[in-house]
């Protein structure tokens, strides 16, 4: 082989590894693209209670959880929340979906509650039932739709139930009004005790005046 044509093999092959220089770099630049981005790291909201609201509601409201907020926070009880308190409540970055205009964010916690208070309800611990129902109140929205005044009058029923159970007809019978307001074709199951259908019936008289 010639020196000529060693320098142009020579120069041949510079030219192939300079020419693979830019498709390295190339390839470089893109990996990081291809990896996954980092988890979502969660962040950390300021809120000023306002009255009625509870760690559940606000739960919903951040996307956050109960638990979190709770412990965040030195809540003890779930149940209680003092107004005018500023609590920091954690939420994920990445974990709050876009709303929705025909969301319903507070249903499913509103449901769970209630079945909660039907429960106790049925276990006869009427204290708890109390509670649950009360928690639930402070979720349900002030205009309401079909959906959801068959939901609060159903929890209205539950109210009204344990205040029979400790001898307070009068306020079981103004619970039973709110029902009938919510939802005027309500009707109780045929097991009902007397006590409660003659409430029922004393409200539909007072509503019909």
């Amino acid at each position: 082989m010639t020196w000529g044509t060693r320098s142009m093999t020579h120069g041949s092959r510079s030219r192939t590894a300079l020419a693979a220089v830019p498709l390295v770099v190339l390839l470089a630049g893109a990996a990081p693209a291809q990896s996954p981005g980092p988890p979502a790291s969660p962040e950390t909201r300021l809120h000023r209670v306002q009255p009625g609201e509870t760690v559940w509601r606000l739960a919903v409201r951040y996307g956050s959880s109960v638990e979190a907020i709770m412990e965040l926070n030195g809540v003890r009880d779930v149940r209680f929340l003092a107004a005018g308190r500023t609590i920091t409540i954690p939420v994920a970055r990445t974990a709050a979906p876009a709303s929705l205009p025909h969301a319903d964010p507070l249903g499913p916690a509103f449901d769970q509650l209630l079945a909660r208070a039907e429960q106790a309800l049925g276990d006869a611990r009427f204290d708890d039932a109390l509670a649950r129902a009360s928690e639930a109140r402070t979720l349900a929205p002030r205009q309401r739709g079909v959906r959801w005044r068959q939901r609060t009058a159903r929890l209205e029923v539950v109210v009204a139930t344990a205040h029979l159970a400790y001898g307070r007809r009068r306020a079981a019978v103004e619970h039973l009004g709110r029902a009938l307001a919510d939802d005027p074709q309500l009707a109780l199951p045929d097991a009902t005790s007397p006590k409660l259908q003659s409430a029922l019936q004393a409200a539909r008289i007072l509503a019909e005046r």
